[in-house]
């Protein structure tokens, strides 16, 4: 008979193959098809596979929590000491009898052996039953996967976050700028409008010291010119 027994409801088969698919990829032997030889009966043979199991896995869903079969397989692993129980949908209402067991989580898990929340779930199981049969080199490239996708996340949000900081200081650094030569303008038109504003005071006393330079020499001409006469 196999190591592990999986129970689950009918609507949840595709689930329970999924699971047993990957669990079986550990090397242990898992029963959940259940084929019921003739002359047998369907009892017989679920309680068979259960006393030879080492191991009995629950998917807790929706539908199961209310199978009268699931549940009662859940009762007979729990009594010999051996049930994993392992929720595969979201918001599901353990049976009472079973809530103080503490649930694995593969909510959303998408059958990838290198998933963390599968591993952690291997771990589980080889609590009941030892190390899986896999090889030690074969695990560790399983969890160093693992190990690598987390990194790389890590990297990717460490690389974006230097790419924002950069976009931040490249901002403030052009907002600066813009401040400054917007200062800069304003002194410029300050000093233009300084220099218009005083011309207008040279030009002014120029014109005031010429005419006076004028009228002084006509008036020396003029007196220039009456002496002439008055001599003659």
């Amino acid at each position: 008979m196999a190591d592990i027994f999986i129970s689950y409801a009918r609507e949840d088969r595709a689930r329970a193959q999924q699971l047993a698919q990957a669990v079986d990829a550990q090397g242990w032997s898992v029963w959940w098809d259940v084929v019921i030889p003739a002359g047998r009966t369907f009892d017989e043979v679920i309680d068979e596979a259960i006393e030879a199991a080492k191991c009995v896995i629950v998917l807790w869903s929706h539908t199961s929590v209310n199978s009268r079969y699931v549940r009662g397989e859940a009762h007979d692993a729990d009594e010999h000491g051996i049930l994993v129980p392992v929720l595969i949908e979201d918001n599901v209402r353990i049976p009472r009898a079973f809530r103080a067991i503490q649930a694995a989580n593969l909510v959303g898990w998408d059958g990838t052996t290198t998933a963390r929340s599968f591993l952690t779930f291997v771990d589980d199981i080889a609590r009941l039953l030892g190390p899986p049969p896999i090889t030690d080199t074969k695990e560790r490239v399983w969890r160093r996967a693992a190990e690598t996708e987390e990194r790389r996340a890590k990297e990717e949000q460490l690389r974006r976050n230097a790419e924002n900081e950069t976009r931040r200081k490249a901002e403030l650094a052009e907002q600066e700028r813009k401040i400054r030569q917007a200062e800069a303008d304003a002194q410029h038109r300050a000093n233009t409008h300084g220099e218009l504003a005083r011309e207008p005071d040279i030009t002014i006393r120029d014109w005031l010291v010429f005419a006076v330079l004028v009228a002084i020499m006509i008036a020396l001409a003029a007196v220039g010119h009456y002496a002439d006469k008055l001599f003659r």
